[in-house]
């Protein structure tokens, strides 16, 4: 497996920032295809000692938007690979209905023209699958929390 890695920050930034506690659970939505993986991402946000976590895992597109249909997440973790959505066409779709929600990419796809893209169609980060390296998916979506609750703050 890849290890995790940014490839959307081109400055290199570390994500050093230190953690906010928050009174409630912070809502996720893990849409990704494998279950394996899945369940050990899942696994792994309920040992977190940084903030609680709900996580619901959804394997298509489809019912990633049924979802927030009903209620809007803290952040997405989007694979680019769905049982019914491949590729840039994920991102696309995903883009143009959450625009109000923190979307990061998770995928296994280290191509950097699509890392590009992605940036430049509204995600916050672009992550390279791993569970071995969970502290960095954990820094990149709490980072991306942060940053969309400063933006409402501000009115944005």
């Amino acid at each position: 497996m890849i290890h995790i890695h940014s490839l959307g920050d081109p400055a290199g930034r570390s994500y050093s920032d230190p953690i906010i506690a928050y009174a409630r659970p912070l809502q996720l939505l893990l849409a990704e295809d494998d279950a394996d993986f899945a369940c050990a991402l899942e696994r792994r946000f309920a040992r977190s000692r940084s903030a609680r976590y709900r996580v619901q895992c959804l394997s298509s597109l489809d019912a990633l938007f049924a979802r927030l249909e009903v209620r809007r997440p803290d952040a997405i973790l989007l694979d680019l690979s769905l049982l019914d959505s491949h590729g840039a066409s994920t991102l696309a779709y995903a883009c143009g209905v959450a625009r109000l929600v923190p979307i990061l990419v998770l995928t296994a796809n280290a191509d950097p023209a699509l890392a590009n893209m992605a940036r430049r169609a509204g995600v916050h980060d672009y992550l390279i699958k791993s569970v071995h390296d969970f502290a960095c998916i954990e820094r990149a979506v709490l980072k991306a929390i942060r940053r969309t609750n400063r933006s409402w703050a501000l009115g944005h």
